[in-house]
């Protein structure tokens, strides 16, 4: 009996959902090129609704993870962003944008997915590749000064791709990220090396 809808602001606007983050304050309702901000007020309604910024959406929900001190970072359609729910999010991937086009597979960028080390402050995005569209691409910020590489997640399956990633916290000081791929496997991956050199990321 306390179910119900609301049309989200913005007539004319088909365009489909593609990425919702909820704390326990704000609602943030992605489209590729908007993103809309639910306010909690309570039963029957819960949040209520507005159009709070155009241009910089979300493309991927698996790319929405959460950081330190209430900060959001996604993946757009233009640009990686970095935000506090109810503020004007940063731009954080403008060292990237142009290998993003060069080397990714644009159409399939829908399917790219990203995890956050906390241990080490990476954020961490992987796309499909332009050569063969299988999400094997990455892409790395450090989120402590906004430094980026770009590097390529080798599996050992041949064909196969990156379906799922998390990262998991075991204890203090002990972050593990874990990789699912298309052929069912699952790895454990762990850090060689957390600088901008050498290769970052070690399959297990």
């Amino acid at each position: 009996g306390l179910s119900g809808y609301q049309d989200l602001p913005g007539e004319g606007d088909n365009s489909p959902l593609t990425g919702i983050y909820v704390n326990n304050l704000v609602m943030m309702i992605f489209k590729p090129r908007a993103l809309y901000l639910g306010t909690f007020v309570g039963s029957p309604q819960y949040y209520t609704f507005r159009l709070f910024l155009i241009g910089p959406g979300c493309i991927s929900q698996d790319t929405i993870q959460d950081y330190r001190d209430g900060q959001v970072c996604w993946l757009g359609d233009d640009n990686v962003y970095m935000g506090v729910p109810g503020e004007l999010p940063q731009r954080i991937g403008d060292k990237i944008r142009v290998r993003i086009r060069q080397t990714c597979s644009l159409e399939g960028l829908t399917t790219a997915t990203a995890v956050i080390d906390l241990d080490n402050d990476l954020y961490t995005i992987f796309v499909p590749r332009a050569s063969d569209g299988r999400i094997l691409k990455a892409f790395t910020c450090n989120l402590r000064n906004l430094s980026w590489w770009e590097w390529d997640y080798t599996l050992p399956t041949t064909g196969a791709y990156i379906t799922a990633v998390e990262s998991v916290r075991f204890a203090a000081w002990t972050n593990t990220i874990v990789v699912g791929d298309s052929s069912g496997n699952v790895y454990i991956s762990s850090f060689g090396n957390t600088s901008d050199a050498g290769n970052s990321y070690v399959g297990h």
